[in-house]
């Protein structure tokens, strides 16, 4: 990811996204499905996205 990250989830609608850093916890928290990591500094995040069915899925992500 560069700048923005864009969340694809297909016909489940999204509740929450929460950005993570390993370290530092919650970094960002965004209800929208572009999530803008520009003021991020360069590293590895954790992505948790929280559907509206109550199941989340946490993938990890490399802003550059």
């Amino acid at each position: 990811v560069k700048d923005v990250l864009h969340i694809d989830a297909g016909k489940v609608s999204v509740e929450k996204i929460e950005i993570l850093e390993f370290l530092d916890g919650k970094v960002l928290e965004s209800r929208t499905k572009d999530i803008d990591l520009s003021n991020l500094p360069n590293g590895v995040y954790w992505a948790k996205m929280i559907f509206s069915n109550n199941q989340s899925v946490t993938r990890k992500i490399i802003k550059e």
